[in-house]
């Protein structure tokens, strides 16, 4: 398809795969030397540095603009290629909005001489570790105990890391308010920055397929929301080991089996023949009944055994406690059905650790196997389990 931009004088612009595309200063002229040749016949030259050569250029240079200013309104428009405050337009016109930037939070304990009330903000504490301040979010009355859990939030949005074991001072508070407690902030909930224009381009194209059926895309975008990306499908074309119309899905999910199988048939629609360990038999509007089956993810729990060389003046308790922190933050979502996991990737978290020398030796195993291992293979049907207990760590000797 062309699309015609400047009537008799100027060139042409081509729209391929729904783009439009712009042409060249070259392609331009070429089109009024064209022109030109058709009245002044085929002899016809433009001078270089000549008057009318100028005068080209400057058409040309105006035309070229104006190309630009069709793209620019044209991606305005395309709901893949638009950017920044046009694509909040667009999107929120669709009822999506950009995820606003989130604060981290956690819950930490304060010591109190006698009983008082505290309003939200009256009380802010600075890590020791990295500086940042936090206050505290609700308004509360300490405890009689003098020991009172409280929940705080950063200061600034965005990602502030926090450790269960960082020390934090208090930097004002009421009277009343004498210390933060030692025990480890719990609860701790880590902050993210503005939703950034490809994020939300990818959550849009998510929430698009919600609704739809048939397609591979479709189908994941419909269950995704009761599995993360704990889901795998298989049929004939990603499995010939299936036949034809027959589906199999392995999913981790957080719903009954029969809300599962519910969204399963809401998805996928009528004649599909579905395999699977687990079987849930459902009423359609006509009151008859119909059979979906689907296998459940099989836990895998993963122990991970590190050794730590530790710089000097640094305790080991402290530094433990920091890397079993940072280790379930790195794991956090990085795993699902089919993972291949390497001890290898998971020193990373720890080396970031300021005290930590070196670390000596990490292996990783199954928690049922006897021995240890360097690589964890899983298979489509089992979904990795990370927990603090089962990371061990050790100090070199």
């Amino acid at each position: 398809m062309m699309l015609w931009v400047t009537g008799n004088s100027g060139g042409v612009m081509d729209i391929k795969n729904d783009v439009i595309i712009s042409e060249t200063k070259e392609d331009i002229v070429s089109v009024y030397e064209d022109a030109l040749k058709l009245k002044y016949g085929a002899n016809f030259r433009i001078k270089k540095d000549g008057i009318l050569y100028s005068i080209i250029n400057l058409a040309v240079e105006s035309e070229l603009e104006l190309q630009d200013n069709i793209m620019k309104i044209a991606d305005s428009f395309n709901p893949h290629a638009v950017t920044g405050f046009r694509q909040d337009a667009m999107y929120e016109r669709l009822g999506i909005y950009r995820l606003a930037p989130v604060s981290t939070k956690f819950f930490k304990n304060i010591i109190s001489d006698f009983v008082c009330s505290v309003k939200a903000g009256e009380i802010c504490i600075r890590s020791s570790s990295n500086g940042k301040e936090f206050f505290n979010v609700n308004s509360f009355t300490t405890d009689i105990s003098g020991v009172t859990q409280v929940e705080f939030k950063a200061v600034e949005c965005g990602l502030v890391e926090v450790s269960a074991c960082d020390v934090f001072n208090i930097v004002y508070a009421p009277t009343g308010i004498s210390a933060v407690s030692e025990s480890p902030a719990v609860n701790i909930s880590f902050g993210s920055d503005k939703e950034t224009d490809e994020d939300y381009k990818k959550r849009y194209q998510d929430l698009k397929f919600l609704n739809a059926r048939a397609t591979y895309s479709a189908n994941i975008s419909n269950l995704k929301k009761y599995t993360h990306e704990h889901i795998k499908i298989f049929d004939k074309n990603t499995k010939r080991s299936l036949d034809e119309g027959v589906v199999e899905i392995i999913a981790k999910y957080d719903v009954s089996d029969i809300q599962f199988a519910s969204a399963i048939a809401n998805t996928f629609g009528t004649g599909i023949l579905f395999v699977g360990t687990t079987e849930v038999i459902l009423n359609d509007i006509a009151g008859s009944t119909y059979t979906v089956r689907f296998t459940k993810a099989q836990d895998v729990p993963v122990v991970i055994k590190l050794v730590l060389r530790l710089m000097t003046g640094y305790l080991f308790e402290e530094i433990r406690n920091i890397a079993q922190a940072k280790i379930m933050q790195y794991l956090e979502d990085k795993y699902t059905l089919g993972s291949v996991i390497y001890a290898n990737e998971l020193i990373i978290p720890v080396l970031q650790i300021d005290g930590v020398e070196t670390v000596t030796d990490i292996q990783i195993k199954r928690e049922n196997d006897e021995s240890y291992s360097q690589t964890i293979n899983l298979s489509d049907y089992e979904l990795p389990v990370f927990t603090a207990q089962n990371i061990q760590i050790l100090e070199e000797v």
